[in-house]
């Protein structure tokens, strides 16, 4: 097979698709189109009937839907104003929530690591029945603490005298 007739088809094939997908992206652009200026509220006549009247009717309600879009608003300004100012408003608000996130995050950082740290709050007194419930486990844990200091001390003869029953021998025995 030719290679320039090879790479022919690919270039007809590719500009067929191309054609295809410009065609149908224009399709795609008109039916949202109609469908924006229904949702509006305005009757949209259709191409086919080619009357100048219609065509005028529909180039009026064009200029007046991108009017209501980019027109004056109720309040007497003009609602799309030049980017330069649009981005001046927007690098303002950035400015401002900047500062509003740094001083949050200094009132964060001053509530809970700064005031804790520098005026630590109080724990309340304990009540008397609190302490007497206290002293009582602690006189517990010392009794059991002699208890296990006395049997530490008896001599090992008589610790294994003791448990002699309790371990088992084995086959070693």
């Amino acid at each position: 097979m030719d290679k320039n007739g090879a790479v022919g088809e690919i270039l007809e094939k590719g500009q067929q698709v191309g054609d295809s997908v410009k065609s149908s992206a224009k399709a795609q652009v008109q039916n949202i189109a109609s469908d924006v200026v229904g949702q509006m509220g305005r009757q949209e006549s259709s191409p086919d009937q080619g009357s100048q009247a219609n065509q005028q009717k529909q180039q009026q309600d064009n200029t007046q839907f991108i009017k209501d879009l980019y027109g004056v608003s109720e309040n007497g300004s003009v609602q799309n104003q030049d980017p330069q100012s649009d981005m001046a408003i927007r690098q303002q608000r950035e400015l401002e929530d900047k500062k509003k996130l740094e001083e949050l995050r200094q009132k964060l950082h001053k509530e809970k690591y700064y005031d804790p740290l520098v005026n630590p709050q109080r724990q309340p007194e304990e009540t008397t029945a609190q302490k007497l419930e206290r002293e009582e486990h602690e006189e517990e844990k010392e009794k059991m603490e002699d208890l296990q200091e006395e049997k530490k001390k008896a001599p090992i003869a008589v610790s294994r005298a003791q448990t002699k029953a309790e371990i088992k021998s084995g086959i070693a025995g």
